[in-house]
Parts: structure tokens; C-alpha cells; sequence
């Protein structure tokens, strides 16, 4: 997992580095993933000369605070990095594969409280990885104290979310919900009842993120399973 982490943000730095001439404050940003890059390095030594509860926990679960950090920072690059979305692209090759969005298809069932249930089920990404991570935790500090099953899940999720945070420099793209005229498909009625929590979500990660391709909602679900 560590390893990953630093992989991830080396190649982010040097990203920055290389498209510096796009990217304000080019070198603060990459500064920044160097730094944390330092942060995770830091802590590994820490627990390794400091076995304690604290700091096993801190070296483990860093990911919590990594992750929607180098999310939130993704925000702010992936426009300047790479400034054409995709998305026009995106749509023909939904075309090329199912002759239409698959949205159109869709169309005859359609419900109020099916949008919901799906809702639910894009929401779900935020609560699948503790499914698997916890009880792993929980094995390795209850049963026989190896930590490698807990780590290898970690590793396992945050490589899906580095995967597609790499992706977003290749791919950018706000998605279809940005485009309906595109896709002859007027919006999905809803019930209402998960409206609160969907603007709640979108408002912590921000508006017109390009984090739709590849998705990550896709990768981590799959990941869980």
C-alpha cells in the first residue's frame, strides 16, 4: 500500500512538472505530492521504531486521509493538465458498443423509486471499502495479529483509486448528467428522498469534477466483491 501511494504520487509530480507550463503554481503543486510522499515515509519509520497502538494505527489507516486529499487536489490539476474534456468521445464510443446511450434504453424502466435505489447504489462507493477493510482490521488485531490481510486490502483499494486518478489525466471528462441534450434522454424522475444526501456528496467532492473515466465507483465496488 505505501508503495502504491508513493508510485501514485511521484508520477503526479512529475506530471505537474513535465505540463508545468499549463499548471499554475507548477511547482508548489508538485512540491505538495513530494511532500506527502515524505508524510507516508515518515510514518512507516515511526511505527517501525514505535510499535504502539497510536501509531500502528496512523501507519495503517493513513489512506483515510490520503485518498480524498490527492482527490480534492486532482480538481484543481486535471483541468489545467489536460483542459479538452472528453466527453463528446465518450458518448460515440457508448454508440460504437450499444448503438445509443445506454440512458435511451433505459427509458421503459424508468421509475421514481428505481432512480433512488440506484442513487443508494452509486452511494454505496462510500461505504463498501469500510465492509472490507474493517473486519480485516479486526482479524489482524483479534486474531492472530498479522496485519498482511488488513494491508493487502488496503493496497487493493487504494491502487483502484489511484488507477483512476491517473486516468482522469488521460480522460477527463464531467459526464453525461452534464450533457442531456447530447443524449435525447431527458433527466431521471426521482422520488426526492435522496436528493438531500446526493447534494451533500457533490457538494464535498465540488462541482464539474472530472472524475467520471475510468470510474472509480466501478473499480472499488468490483474491488469489494
Amino acid at each position: 500500500m505505501d508503495l502504491a501511494a508513493l508510485f501514485y504520487l511521484g508520477v503526479v509530480a512529475a506530471i505537474v512538472l513535465v505540463r508545468r507550463e499549463r499548471v499554475a503554481h507548477a511547482a508548489l503543486f508538485a512540491g505538495a505530492h513530494l511532500g506527502l510522499g515524505l508524510a507516508v515515509g515518515w510514518l512507516v519509520r515511526q511505527h517501525a521504531r514505535r510499535p504502539g497502538a497510536a501509531w500502528r494505527w496512523l501507519r495503517y489507516w493513513y489512506p483515510l486521509v490520503l485518498v480524498p486529499v490527492v482527490f480534492k487536489l486532482n480538481g484543481i490539476l486535471v483541468p489545467q493538465v489536460s483542459p479538452t474534456d472528453v466527453d463528446a468521445a465518450l458518448l460515440r464510443w457508448d454508440r460504437m458498443l450499444f448503438g445509443d446511450h445506454p440512458s435511451v434504453y433505459l427509458r421503459g424502466l424508468e421509475s421514481a423509486w428505481l432512480t433512488d435505489v440506484l442513487r443508494l447504489c452509486w452511494m454505496s462507493y462510500f461505504v463498501l471499502p469500510f465492509v472490507v477493510a474493517v473486519p480485516a482490521w479486526r482479524a489482524g488485531r483479534c486474531g492472530a495479529g498479522d496485519p498482511a490481510p488488513f494491508a493487502m486490502a488496503v493496497f487493493a483499494l487504494t491502487a483502484g483509486w489511484y488507477l483512476s486518478y491517473l486516468g482522469y489525466f488521460v480522460t477527463p471528462a464531467l459526464g453525461p448528467g452534464y450533457y442531456p441534450e447530447w443524449l435525447g434522454a431527458p433527466p431521471a424522475r426521482t422520488a426526492g428522498m435522496t436528493d438531500a444526501m446526493l447534494s451533500t456528496l457533490w457538494h464535498l467532492e465540488g462541482e464539474r469534477i472530472r472524475d467520471v473515466c475510468p470510474s472509480g465507483h466501478v473499480i472499488i465496488a468490483a474491488l469489494c466483491v
